[in-house]
């Protein structure tokens, strides 16, 4: 493989600036990046690398690899034929709510959530999400102990699980009215 080889470099909140990673690469360095949500641009701070990379004219290539979104969309068994990818939620409350309240219904949604945040979104979710709304939420996703349910909302507060901190995709879908 093409890929085989390349040496790796982070990228995250604890990188100082995506300047520190440019240097080597403008010298005609190779290498591969690894970042926060393994996949660059996809609700990641690999976004602000790419799109400079792009503007100083330096190549970028992707690796082919699993992708957390696809994944859990894979597994829910929710439609993937038309869906938005909304990234990180809201954090206040009432803000959620309200684009919860606004969601296109027949239409499929999905978000990410850090891993110490993952309760306290599902709480959310089914504090404010509507009773025949379904809901799939997979975890540890390629790893021995990952984890999918898939739901309507009111099955979720009848039997509500506690994920603990976990790295999860969260999935919405609702029913026109």
């Amino acid at each position: 493989s093409r890929f085989r080889d390349i040496p790796i470099r982070l990228l995250n909140e604890h990188t100082e600036s995506i300047d520190e990673l440019l240097g080597p690469l403008q010298k005609g360095e190779t290498w591969g990046l690894i970042s926060d949500a393994g996949l660059p641009v996809m609700a990641d701070p690999g976004a602000r690398l790419v799109r400079r990379l792009r503007s100083l004219n330096i190549p970028v290539e992707t690796f082919p690899g699993p992708s957390s979104i696809v994944y859990a969309l894979q597994l829910s068994g929710l439609s993937a034929q038309n869906f938005t990818f909304h990234g990180y939620p809201p954090r206040q409350e009432e803000a959620l709510r309200e684009r919860l309240r606004t969601l296109p219904k027949d239409h499929t949604h999905v978000w990410i959530e850090a891993p110490y945040r993952s309760d306290a979104l599902l709480k959310k979710f089914v504090a404010h999400l509507q009773d025949e709304t379904e809901l799939s939420v997979s975890w540890n996703l390629t790893l021995p102990n990952q984890g999918v349910r898939t739901g309507k909302i009111l099955k979720w507060r009848q039997d509500f699980p506690t994920l603990g901190k976990v790295p999860a995709v969260f999935i919405v879908r609702g029913k026109k009215s």
